[in-house]
């Protein structure tokens, strides 16, 4: 997931098992949207603080927050900040009593493994995600691999320090939003809107709602009708709605 919030670029990465959790980091302050995405999911969301005025919404929803600021022995210090470290993490887990178990909710609605994975006669074979003038994310659809591998603003690879791959993924969304301000917070608009859906080398044009904080995103064509997406590992951007009509693809 990735998103603008408090003037900069943020991000969060969704796993469903501790031990596979590689190191990933300088680990930043909770945002909203990402709060929104995990609540009601049984995810523990992992951070270095949080904003006054997001305490309220974390303790009314009871979202399980391991912040790295008070418990420093789950993870690795830096000198440009905290950082994931499985073993640490698995320890620390045990020792607090955080609960590692139990049912998670899948944040979309997959297809079945043999349903037809087309999306239709649009082409994507590239993708430039604007968020702002200093900041564009960028995708380069593979064909052998069926995959959108990511680029940064410079268009030169993003490659995972763990093993120096290039990041990739199956299904990349662009959901439009209002975005909050650092003043307000809350001013996520979270509850829907629209959006692009690229996988297999096409382009759908979409709706979304989240809706009730403790639901998963659902998402229609633009006849309005529900659709599944392709299984898979999902890249989901968060743009603000002024700068929608950067977003291009070819």
């Amino acid at each position: 997931f990735e998103t603008v919030g408090n003037s900069k670029i943020v991000m969060m990465g969704i796993f469903n098992d501790i031990s596979k959790i590689p190191k990933v980091g300088p680990i930043g302050e909770a945002e909203k949207p990402f709060l929104n995405t995990v609540n009601g999911s049984n995810y523990n969301y992992i951070t270095s603080g949080i904003n006054a005025a997001l305490n309220g919404y974390v303790s009314d929803y009871a979202i399980p927050v391991l912040n790295c600021m008070l418990t420093e022995k789950c993870f690795e210090k830096a000198e440009n900040g905290y950082f994931t470290n499985p073993a640490k993490l698995t320890t620390a887990f045990d020792e607090l009593k955080i609960r590692t178990y139990g049912s998670l909710y899948f944040l979309f609605d997959y297809k079945k493994e043999d349903q037809p994975r087309r999306l239709g006669d649009a082409l994507a074979n590239s993708i430039n995600i604007y968020f702002s003038k200093t900041y564009t994310t960028v995708y380069n659809y593979d064909k052998a691999t069926n995959r959108y591998l990511k680029c940064n603003t410079k268009k030169q690879p993003v490659v995972d320090l763990a093993d120096g791959r290039q990041l990739s993924a199956d299904n990349v969304f662009v959901l439009f939003l209002d975005i909050a301000t650092y003043e307000n917070p809350w001013g996520y608009g979270m509850s829907g809107g629209k959006g692009l859906y690229f996988s297999e080398g096409q382009v759908l044009s979409i709706s979304w709602v989240k809706g009730d904080n403790r639901k998963n995103f659902r998402i229609y064509d633009l006849s309005g009708t529900e659709i599944k997406i392709n299984p898979g590992k999902n890249f989901v951007h968060f743009v603000p709605n002024s700068e929608r009509n950067r977003t291009t693809y070819k």
